[in-house]
């Protein structure tokens, strides 16, 4: 599989999502062979659902579920989800009978559109999942003209510490019901995904150095004090209709953060401080 596609997209590490749909379908080669005749046959004048794509790309926790209710309240295009996370996929496929990855692009696009008249696709996408659907040449392929924007957090701890709690208590959304569970401070936890949001955020800088797309980029935090106007300005970048003024009363989320998201950031820059004053050793200790 990596001999006949550039480096760069070899290099990332197959995530679980990208594991499970190649097994659901058959494998690489008959993945590939199926993607393969699709794009024969839209070469051959086989319409495709979708003439535009809006890709989300994200991190967790860095405000994604916002920029997507945001884009789909404003704009022309449909709400983003994580359509390419491997349940969502296996689970879709079975319930209508689905049997490769092409038709599964297709009939997704179909069902999201319902009667709308715009056909603009949007999707949200993880870095591995970016590559992986580039690598199979899903993009731009079956999901047809791509517009690129990443949100990304300045305050990557927090961003951590958020995704550290949500990992504990399954609370995703904040009209999710989750599981009410206690949330622990983890250290090690919270350092892991500090590491992790870091290289992913580099990987998809990665991926525009090298092919040259282009992608609007946004910040959580500028998102969050000026709404209205840096929405106003996402949607206007990605070449999209204005449907109207966005507002952050008219969308269905809100912010998750509690005190316990500052009280846990503060404990680990105080563990982590390089002017940190430990007690004293006691002698012959």
């Amino acid at each position: 599989m990596k001999k006949d596609i550039p480096l760069f997209l070899a290099k990332p590490e197959i995530s679980k999502h990208e594991e499970k749909i190649i097994e659901f379908f058959g494998g690489y080669q008959a993945v590939k062979a199926d993607i393969a005749k699709s794009i024969e046959d839209i070469h051959g004048g086989r319409e495709l659902p979708a003439t535009v794509t809006i890709v989300i790309c994200f991190t967790n926790r860095s405000g994604s579920n916002l920029l997507a209710e945001g884009i789909a309240t404003n704009s022309n295009a449909v709400l983003g989800g994580e359509y390419f996370n491997y349940p969502t996929v296996i689970n879709f496929c079975k319930r209508l009978g689905i049997h490769s990855f092409s038709e599964y692009c297709m009939r997704l696009q179909r069902h999201k559109f319902g009667k709308k008249k715009d056909r603009v696709f949007c999707t949200k996408l993880g870095q591995s999942q970016l590559y992986f659907l580039t690598k199979m040449k899903i993009l731009p392929h079956l999901l047809p003209n791509p517009r690129f924007i990443l949100i990304k957090r300045r305050d990557v701890l927090a961003q951590a510490v958020s995704f550290s709690i949500a990992y504990q208590t399954k609370k995703w959304k904040s009209s999710i019901e989750g599981e009410g569970s206690p949330v622990v401070f983890r250290e090690n936890d919270i350092t892991n995904r500090v590491e992790a949001i870091v290289k992913s955020n580099a990987s998809f800088e990665e991926y525009f150095a090298l092919t040259g797309e282009r992608c609007f980029q946004i910040y959580y935090e500028d998102l969050v004090e000026d709404f209205g106007g840096k929405m106003s300005e996402a949607i206007t970048n990605l070449g999209l209709e204005l449907t109207g003024a966005p507002e952050y009363s008219a969308l269905s989320l809100k912010r998750q953060a509690t005190s316990i998201n500052q009280q846990f950031a503060d404990r680990m820059r105080q563990t982590c401080s390089l002017y940190r004053t430990d007690p004293p050793e006691k002698n012959g200790e």
